[in-house]
């Protein structure tokens, strides 16, 4: 499918773990490249991002699906960045396959805190724009991005709305036979 395939060429079609750790990395170091850092720095920055501890663990302990939705968040951010800084049809492309993958990756939980920090990204664009008076620009790279957003949700409305059906008969959705009245 065409999920799998985004995955493996982002995973540099290398072996597991090892395709892990490169997600991670190649996607620290697009966000670091959108936000104009040396390619040099941004190489740095994205080898010691993705040997950072805690990926490590979580990988060792299994939770690969929240590591791949981690390892898109950092693009997603970079595609933001990119439509706030001129480059709206570059940037919303690349929030949008970025999110959209995120999104695939299935770990809602994970995907719900980003948004709060998509929120505090655009609100700090949005407040740089009313000082610099350029709202067109911020309004063209919001829509832009809302665009992105939609696309990102769309490709992934079957497995989302599998996952809402599902919830209901979970014990976060306590409509189970094992939560007693008291509970």
């Amino acid at each position: 499918s065409l999920f799998r395939w985004i995955n493996a060429v982002y995973g540099l079609g290398l072996p597991a773990p090892s395709h892990l750790l490169a997600m991670m990395m190649i996607g620290m170091f697009i966000l670091l490249m959108s936000m104009k850092f040396k390619w040099h720095l941004s190489l740095i920055g994205a080898i010691a991002w993705g040997f950072s501890s805690y990926f490590v663990i979580i990988i060792g302990a299994g939770h690969i699906w929240k590591f791949v939705t981690l390892a898109y968040i950092p693009p997603t951010i970079g595609g933001i960045v990119m439509a706030y800084r001129g480059r709206w049809l570059a940037g919303s492309a690349l929030a949008a396959l970025s999110a959209m993958m995120q999104i695939q990756s299935n770990h809602v939980q994970m995907t719900y805190y980003f948004l709060f920090v998509i929120l505090a990204v655009i609100a700090c664009y949005g407040v740089d724009a009313v000082r610099r008076g350029k709202y067109g620009r911020f309004a063209k790279a919001t829509g832009a991005l809302a665009v992105a957003a939609v696309l990102a949700v769309a490709a992934n409305l079957p497995s989302l709305y599998n996952t809402w059906k599902y919830s209901k008969e979970s014990m976060r959705g306590s409509h189970t036979e094992l939560a007693t009245a008291d509970s």
